[in-house]
């Protein structure tokens, strides 16, 4: 197996594209589920993050993300990480209290990071950010398969080697020894 660690990141990443990465590349607003409210406050939270393995180094990462806490009857606790960080300061504004906002969730986590984000009808961010990001591992997916197909299916040129070397010329037994001879000390 001359590239082993390519094939085992192929495989590996073609699970992720069939299981997470095309069924979310898909971006209808009928995926989605709307919630809108009016903004009782967003602050920041700087929360541990626990690593599976403890092997040499701390245990935890720090990370920080925001919470968005929309009012209606109830109080409703929205989380928005650090992927969407350049888009922070406009959330961080102390005029944003009050005003109408609409998230737009996924289906399967559906508190944290909303895929379109809208405060008084305008956009903040929109699901052009995990559009490119799929877009791009779907690309790389396909070119990392289409090289490990071509290497896979290659003719090796050992093989290719020998079977021009035994149609030589010379058929008689003393010169088919003398060439494999010279062929087993020659490429060793």
């Amino acid at each position: 197996m001359k590239n082993g660690k390519l094939y085992i990141l192929n495989v590996f990443l073609l699970f992720i594209v069939g299981y997470n990465v095309l069924p979310n590349f898909s971006l209808n607003a009928d995926d989605f589920e709307l919630v809108s409210g009016i903004v009782s406050s967003i602050r920041r939270e700087t929360y541990e993050e626990k690593r599976p393995k403890k092997i040499l180094f701390h245990n935890a990462i720090l990370r920080q993300r925001l919470i968005v806490t929309i009012a209606d009857r109830d109080y409703h606790e929205y989380y928005i990480s650090d992927m969407y960080k350049k888009y922070w300061p406009q959330l961080l504004d102390y005029n944003v209290t009050g005003k109408e906002i609409k998230l737009y969730l996924g289906t399967v986590n559906q508190q944290e990071d909303p895929y379109r984000l809208e405060l008084d009808n305008k956009m903040i961010y929109g699901t052009d950010i995990r559009y490119n990001r799929s877009l791009i591992i779907i690309a790389f997916t396909l070119a990392l398969t289409i090289y490990n197909l071509y290497h896979y299916f290659e003719p090796d040129k050992k093989k290719h080697s020998k079977a021009v070397n035994l149609k030589n010329n010379n058929t008689g037994i003393k010169s088919t020894i003398i060439e494999r001879l010279k062929h087993y000390f020659l490429n060793k």
